[in-house]
């Protein structure tokens, strides 16, 4: 009679399947601290998200994508038949059998109890989220920004050719071997039973929707934006002082250099003969000309001119005041230091030769014999 009795309370005391699973499920689970720990922050994230220039650097010119888009005859050339989806469409009879059934679904769906036990809670949010200061403090400059843009030539360097990305274009036979098939796609589909199952009820919305007051805590104040928006020293700092930009400017024995020789502006001034030949005739003109009608049709009238004419107040608003005259004509230091010396003048000074040679060469009218 006892060996009866004990079986029946070991059997009593073993749990379900379900039960084992949803236990070591819960053991292994991380909590909420481990997960908080091992997930990235926004400041780890905003240092690494890439800026909108080399977004725009790497993105490809549509001139690059209208030279890499693939005609219509290659489209239809390595389009499938109808013939070869007809043989790879699977029939009814594979998809009920892989289908899976409503008991396997309804015992593998979590519950709304554990949803709601590792579900997040608002002042842990609040706790992780990082402040504005720390989203300043690592936004990049715009120094590091013109530091990091990439010039056309490296982008030219990186764009790929149209034989690199023939070679590395997948052929149709490896996208039919590695597409899904419909029956893989169907056991896989989650049924609607589960859908809404795991679909979240607006009592749990309501709790995580952050609230107005807190939003209005992490909003930046006008203190902060005024403590981090440039001022004119740091303006004026990165500004270019007049040294940098002389010794930027080019100098006169570049410019001597770069000149044109009388030899190549003789070269290439037109002789007497290809202008008369490209000069118009008086007929010509006479067709070209406006007539008498046309002039009086497009002269403006007296009274659109008055309607455009400036008024004085307009004149005396847009006219610049002595202060600005003063403070924009140049002093006589920089006139004196712009001025050129009798040196330079006399270097660039044409001489008698230059000039005799770019003097206009007569003809010689006794060459030519005129019959009236």
């Amino acid at each position: 009679t006892s060996g009866p009795r004990h079986l029946s309370k070991e059997h009593a005391e073993k749990p379900r399947v379900g039960q084992v699973h949803d236990e070591t499920q819960l053991e292994h689970s991380p909590t909420e601290e481990t997960q908080l720990e091992h997930s990235p922050t926004e400041e780890t994230q905003l240092e690494h998200s890439p800026t909108e220039e080399t977004q725009l650097e790497h993105s490809p010119n549509e001139e690059t994508q209208l030279e890499h888009s693939p005609t219509e005859e290659t489209q239809l050339e390595h389009s499938p038949t109808e013939e070869t989806q007809l043989q790879h469409s699977p029939t009814e009879e594979t998809q009920l059998q892989h289908s899976p059934t409503e008991k396997t679904q309804l015992e593998h769906s979590p519950t709304e109890k554990t949803q709601l036990q590792h579900s997040p809670t608002e002042e842990t949010q609040l706790e992780h989220s990082p402040t504005e200061e720390t989203q300043l403090e690592h936004s990049p400059t715009e120094e590091t920004q013109l530091e990091h843009s990439a010039t056309e030539e490296t982008q030219l360097e990186h764009s790929a050719t149209e034989e690199t990305q023939l070679e590395h274009s997948a052929t149709e036979e490896t996208q039919l071997e590695h597409s899904p098939t419909e029956e893989t796609q169907l056991e896989h589909s989650p049924t609607e039973e589960t859908q809404l199952q795991r679909t979240p009820t607006e009592e749990t919305q309501l709790q995580r929707t952050p609230t107005e007051e807190t939003q209005l805590e992490h909003s930046p104040t006008e203190e902060t934006q005024l403590e981090h928006s440039p001022t004119e020293e740091t303006q004026l700092e990165h500004s270019p002082n007049e040294e940098t930009q002389l010794e930027h400017s080019p100098t006169e024995e570049t410019q001597l250099e770069h000149s044109p020789t009388e030899e190549t502006q003789l070269e290439h001034s037109p002789n007497e003969e290809t202008q008369l030949e490209h000069s118009p005739t008086e007929e010509t003109q006479l067709e070209h000309s406006p007539t008498e009608e046309t002039q009086l049709q497009h002269s403006p009238t007296e009274e659109t001119q008055l309607q455009h004419s400036p008024t004085e107040k307009t004149q005396l608003e847009h006219s610049p005041t002595e202060k600005t005259q003063l403070q924009h004509s140049p002093t006589e230091e920089t006139q004196l230091q712009h001025s050129p010396t009798e040196e330079t003048q006399l270097e660039h000074s044409p001489t008698e030769k230059t000039q005799l040679e770019l003097l206009p060469r007569r003809r010689n009218w006794n060459t030519f014999q005129f019959f009236y």
